[in-house]
């Protein structure tokens, strides 16, 4: 068996800090760098590089046909909205290069799109982003690291819809009643997912959880 020389692989984020990452919005570069620690001498196929955003949607919803069937209908989709790919080390001839024992670090940067929603983990959906980081080596199988990194839409609060949304909300709550967190959590006609991929399944107005006292 081959010794595998690899004693550290990882993703690293300019501007981090011990327990804290950097936020990125639309528009910003997101530079880093790859780190590779070699225990000794190694052969080295490429090193890539590939930074991924994916906004994933999907929900269920209960029909029937007829007085006695039912079924289930699924609804599922899937955007990209970030997709940038980068060769970091490529061998000067040949097929491999030989990189000594040590550390070495291998720089990137990318821009991001402009207009991108907000990172977001729900029941019915998600919007992902990360960057992969893969080593290739001759009669090694290769080695990943991956880092997941987080975006924030900039939003006007001022906005007349989120002004209206808001005022609506506030008269709700009035008198002592308190509105489902579970539900409000589920309001997907505004969740970053939807607008990303402009599929929304229907929701109920959020339901009280205690009358006027």
């Amino acid at each position: 068996m081959l010794l595998d020389k690899v004693k550290a692989f990882a993703v690293q984020l300019a501007g981090a800090r011990a327990g804290a990452e950097p936020v990125f919005r639309g528009g910003q570069a997101v530079e880093g760098r790859v780190l590779l620690e070699l225990a000794g001498a190694a052969r080295v196929g490429a090193l890539r590089l590939r930074a991924r955003g994916r906004a994933h949607v999907h929900w269920t919803e209960s029909r029937t046909a007829g007085s006695s069937t039912a079924y289930t209908q699924s609804y599922s989709e899937r955007v990209e909205v970030v997709s940038h790919h980068a060769t970091l080390l490529a061998p000067d001839a040949g097929d491999t290069t030989t990189l000594p024992a040590g550390r070495h670090e291998f720089p990137f940067s990318f821009q991001l799109p402009l207009s991108l929603v907000t990172s977001f983990e729900g029941k019915h959906g998600s919007v992902r982003y990360s960057i992969k980081a893969t080593l290739h080596r001759p009669w090694i199988p290769s080695r990943r690291a991956r880092k997941v990194f987080t975006v924030i839409e900039p939003v006007d609060i001022n906005s007349p819809a989120l002004l209206v949304r808001g005022r609506r909300w506030a008269g709700e709550m009035e008198g002592g009643r308190v509105l489902s967190v579970e539900s409000m959590g589920t309001r997907w006609q505004h969740s970053p997912a939807c607008v990303a991929l402009g599929k929304c399944p229907a929701f109920s107005e959020p339901q009280m959880l205690s009358q006027q006292q």
